[in-house]
């Protein structure tokens, strides 16, 4: 089992994530949605924005519906889904959770926020 995994990219440290989405299960010992680690530095803040993630993050220690791991970065009109995730931590840091029904309503996305570092 790889030890840290997500679903579009496992470590970041480019620019941006943007405009994805992940339906597929992401299984490792940390998994994120979308990516399990994303690292900025302090002159180049990275961002994942208007991604989500409607698979699960199966991680055997921790994981999170969008990120397992935020460094100098941000999380930007992204969302995941609570239930199907199986990540529920209401943390808005690594992007917004919402429950299923929620994620298939077209009124839920017309609010954009911004969280983290």
């Amino acid at each position: 089992m790889r030890a840290g995994v997500g679903g579009i990219v496992g470590f970041f440290n480019g620019k941006i994530i943007a405009d994805c989405y992940n339906k597929g299960e992401v299984t490792g010992l940390y998994a994120g949605g979308i990516a399990y680690a994303v690292m900025g530095g302090s002159n180049y803040p990275i961002m994942i924005d208007k991604c989500y993630n409607m698979g699960e993050a199966a991680a055997t220690n921790s994981g999170g519906g969008l990120a397992y791991s935020l460094y100098n970065a941000q999380i930007k009109n992204s969302y995941y889904d609570k239930e199907t995730s199986k990540q529920d931590k209401e943390d808005q840091k690594f992007g917004i959770p919402l429950g299923t029904e929620d994620m298939q309503k077209m009124s839920t996305f017309r609010v954009a926020k911004v969280y983290g570092e």
